[in-house]
């Protein structure tokens, strides 16, 4: 059990700038630091030393090759687990799930809590509690609810597949200018076999790359690295009796196209519902291209 602790002035307010909805589990996970260092006085420094251990390094990709000990796995389970009850993520008209990288996941690819505050901003202000009471007769239940997952990595532990708007991060491994040993380990790592080492030269298949960036953590002379990040947009999915899912909207998007498609999407289910259609019986009504066409 840890015990009260003072916070300085200057660690608070660094608290403060951390995202709402990862805020508590932030301060947790300070506290339990600062404890077990037998001190009970939080620091600015500890706040950062904190960050540095729950967020990815920027500019490289960690995962497979950071050598997770059976401790640390533990660590990240526990931290990860709590996230799916997080009260902020939730609201009357609107579910959006998270999955570990919003706790420091060693796998994530991309930073998803900023793009997550950003969504909620725009569904927020969108209008669709308004769309929801007009066309909902009755109460509204759980599964009135437009429903949104973000996932730092193709592995989408938060299931965006079966959601109506889905977020995957990834990141397009590119030949760097460091000399390939030839080890083969980026053969080895990719489950999709679209690595082959030719001559000396390590080569993509991009048809095959689904853009996990394995091949990136284990090499080990920089001879691929990430060349650009970006999300993949499904829509349309959902669970409940006739399951169905999300339909690739844009395969590989930056951050602000991610926002202009949630606000197209909402803005083409707003005007084009039929009563209190669902927004995935719309894209499968009015098809994928429709959507894309809405942008």
């Amino acid at each position: 059990m840890i015990l009260a602790m003072e916070w300085e002035a200057e660690a608070a307010r660094a608290l403060e700038r951390a995202p709402r909805f990862v805020r508590g589990l932030a301060r947790r996970r300070v506290e339990e630091m600062v404890a077990a260092a037998g001190r009970g006085r939080v620091t600015l420094v500890d706040v950062q030393a904190a960050r540095e251990k729950m967020q990815p390094a920027k500019g490289r990709i960690s995962g497979p090759a950071a050598g997770l000990d059976e401790e640390q796995i533990r660590e990240l389970e526990k931290r990860v687990g709590g996230l799916e009850n997080l009260p902020a993520l939730q609201t009357r008209y609107y579910s959006l799930r998270l999955c570990g990288a919003a706790a420091g996941c060693p796998r994530a690819r991309v930073e998803i809590s900023p793009l997550a505050e950003r969504l909620r901003g725009i569904l927020d202000c969108s209008g669709l509690d308004r769309h929801l009471l007009e066309r909902i007769r009755g109460p509204l239940l759980s599964h009135h609810k437009f429903r949104l997952a973000l996932s730092g990595c193709p592995n989408a532990c938060s299931q965006p597949q079966i959601v109506d708007f889905g977020v995957i991060g990834r990141a397009r491994p590119e030949r760097g200018s460091a000399d390939c040993t030839r080890c083969m380990a980026c053969v080895q790592v990719c489950s999709e076999q679209a690595v082959e080492v030719v001559n000396g030269e390590p080569r993509i298949a991009r048809r095959k790359c689904i853009n996990c960036g394995d091949c990136v953590d284990v090499c080990p002379t920089e001879a691929l690295i990430v060349g650009a990040r970006g999300y993949s947009l499904l829509v349309g999915g959902r669970l409940g009796r006739h399951p169905r899912f999300a339909e690739t909207l844009f395969e590989f998007v930056g951050e602000e196209e991610v926002l202009a498609a949630l606000r197209a999407c909402l803005h083409f289910y707003f005007s084009e519902a039929l009563g209190a259609e669902k927004f995935s019986a719309l894209v499968e009504r009015k098809g994928i291209e429709s959507f894309r066409r809405s942008r």
